[in-house]
């Protein structure tokens, strides 16, 4: 009966955790959150009946690949930094020719990045913005 009770608990914890790593947008929270996740779901494979085992090693399994590629992220790996930084470089140039198109068309630099048509690539760029002298600012989302 307890270890029914400990691997329903292990399952409900580790689908908690699941739902909030889906809501959050740090890279290393959501390693964190996925990595409790999978230690979570343990529960009901060491302690729990059979019939739990099962769902059990599909967590684990699940904390663990969405873990996996969010390491050189939590580690701070420099390759990982460095090829951010080239990606935001690359978009920072893209945003740099579509303000020159449109200053040239409208007399003036764009006003913000709706302007001209273009989203933020999620966990590289932070925000953009185009000060009075006609510069593009660039804001990494790089861990340090």
């Amino acid at each position: 009966m307890l270890r029914g009770q400990l691997a329903r608990i292990g399952i409900a914890l580790a689908l908690l955790l699941l739902i909030l790593s889906l809501f959050v947008s740090s890279p290393t929270a959501r390693f964190v959150l996925s990595v409790l996740m999978a230690l979570a779901a343990l529960l009901p494979v060491v302690c729990g009946p059979n019939r739990f085992r099962m769902v059990g090693i599909m967590a684990v399994v699940a904390g663990l690949a969405i873990a996996y590629p969010l390491y050189p992220a939590f580690r701070g790996d420099p390759y990982y930094v460095r090829g951010r930084v080239n990606q935001a470089a690359t978009f920072g140039m893209q945003v740099a020719q579509a303000a020159d198109r449109l200053a040239a068309e409208r007399n003036r630099p764009p006003k913000s990045l709706r302007e001209l048509d273009m989203d933020l690539p999620r966990g590289i760029v932070q925000d953009v913005s185009f000060p009075k002298d006609g510069a593009v600012l660039v804001i990494l989302e790089v861990p340090t």
